[in-house]
C-alpha cells in the first residue's frame, strides 16, 4: 500500500524550470563556480557546499524561487520538482525537492528544515522517541516526514536515471542524459531527513538505482542526530566517507536531541565555523548531546540578546546560529576568500 494512501492529509506535488537568468546576479558576483556537472565529486569540494547550502536554504521557499535562484550559481536551466505532505495529525510537514541539472547527469535532493524557532522543541518533545530502522533505532519524527514523501521521492529518482523529468501535471519530459551523480542536502530537520534518506538507498532494494555508485556526496548544515549508535555506524560504513555535516559556532541543534534515556549518534564528518568570516574546518570532534536544561536555556536566550552580547549564550549554546544564513554565509566565505 502506498504511504500517500495511508497519510497524505495534504500533498503537492509541482514543477519548475528556469531557462536563464534575467540579468547579472543582485549580489556579489565574484564567487567563481562552473557549472555543476564538472564539479561531480565524492569527494568534499567547498564550491558543492556552498551550492548544497543554497539549496538547502531555498529549501524553504518554493520550487519557482529555487530554480530561479540555482541559474546564478552553476545550475542555469535547473529542473526543479517539489513533493510536500502536511498531515497534522501524524505531525509530518515535509517537503523534498529533486534539482536536475539541464543535462541531467547531476541531481540534488534537497530536504526542507523546520523553523527554527520550533525545531528545538520537535526534538525535545515526546517525537524524540524511537523506531526501528533496519535493524536499528531512529527518531521517530524524522522517520515519518521521510517515510511520508517516499513513494514520491523514489519515483522522481527513477525518472531521473531513465533520462527524465517528472514536470508541471506528472508529464514526463526527456533530458539528454541519465542521472549520474546525486547529492543530498538539507538544513535543521531537513538534513536529519538527507542522511536518512541516503541510510534508506543504501540499506538494500534500490539495486536499480546504484545508491553506492550514484551518491557523490550528502551535505548537512546544522543537523540534529538521526539514530542510535548502531545506526551512526551504518552510515559509518555505508556512506560515512561522503557525508559532510556543517556546524556553525555555537549552533544548538547539533547538540540534540538532548540526554535522556534514548541513545542517539552523530556519524560522518563534521566541519566547524566559528564566524562568518571564518572558513569550514574539518577534522573537528562530533557534537556531543546537551542536556535538556542547557538546550532550553540556549533557545530560551533571545536573538535581540544574543546580539547585544553574543558571546553570552546561555547553556553554551544558542538557535541564533541555528539560522539558515549563517550557513550560507561561511559556505560563500570559505568559496571566496
Amino acid at each position: 500500500m502506498s504511504t500517500s494512501s495511508t497519510t497524505d492529509a495534504d500533498k503537492v506535488a509541482r514543477s519548475f524550470t528556469a531557462t536563464r537568468p534575467r540579468g547579472p546576479s543582485f549580489g556579489d558576483p565574484s564567487v567563481p563556480l562552473p557549472p555543476i556537472d564538472d564539479l561531480a565529486t565524492d569527494a568534499y569540494d567547498a564550491r558543492l557546499a556552498y551550492v548544497m547550502s543554497v539549496i538547502a536554504t531555498w529549501a524553504y521557499a518554493d520550487e519557482k524561487a529555487l530554480a530561479s535562484k540555482l541559474v546564478h550559481y552553476g545550475i542555469e536551466g535547473a529542473h526543479v520538482r517539489r513533493v510536500s505532505v502536511r498531515n497534522d495529525a501524524l505531525l509530518v510537514v515535509a517537503t523534498a525537492y529533486l534539482v536536475q541539472s539541464r543535462s541531467g547527469r547531476v541531481g540534488v535532493l534537497a530536504f526542507r528544515g523546520t523553523d527554527p524557532a520550533s525545531v528545538v522543541t520537535i526534538l525535545s518533545d515526546a517525537e524524540a522517541m524511537q523506531r526501528p530502522f533496519g535493524g536499528h533505532m531512529v527518531h521517530a519524527g524524522f522517520f515519518a516526514n521521510v517515510e511520508a514523501i517516499w513513494d514520491d521521492v523514489t519515483d522522481l529518482l527513477e525518472a531521473a536515471r531513465a533520462k527524465r523529468h517528472v514536470a508541471e501535471g506528472g508529464e514526463h519530459v526527456p533530458l539528454a542524459g541519465r542521472l549520474e551523480t546525486l547529492y543530498v542536502t538539507g538544513h535543521s530537520l531537513g538534513g536529519a531527513m538527507a542522511v536518512l534518506a541516503a541510510a534508506r538507498l543504501l540499506r538494500g532494494g534500490y539495486e536499480g538505482l546504484d545508491p553506492q555508485k550514484v551518491i557523490g556526496g550528502v551535505y548537512t548544515f546544522g543537523q540534529p542526530m538521526v539514530g542510535d549508535s548502531g545506526f551512526a555506524s551504518f552510515c559509518e560504513s555505508a556512506f560515512g566517507r561522503k557525508l559532510f555535516r556543517h556546524v556553525y559556532r555555537s549552533d544548538v541543534v547539533p547538540h540534540l536531541p538532548p540526554k535522556s534515556r534514548f541513545d542517539y549518534a552523530h556519524t560522518g564528518g563534521e566541519r566547524r565555523s566559528a564566524g562568518v568570516d571564518r572558513p569550514w574546518a574539518g577534522g573537528s570532534e562530533a557534537s556531543g548531546r546537551a542536556s535538556l536544561t542547557a538546550a532550553l536555556l540556549g533557545v530560551s536566550y533571545s536573538a535581540l540578546e544574543s546580539r547585544l552580547a553574543p558571546k553570552a549564550h546561555l547553556g553554551g549554546y544558542s538557535i541564533d546560529d541555528h539560522m539558515p544564513a549563517n550557513y550560507l554565509d561561511v559556505s560563500r566565505f570559505s568559496v571566496n576568500r
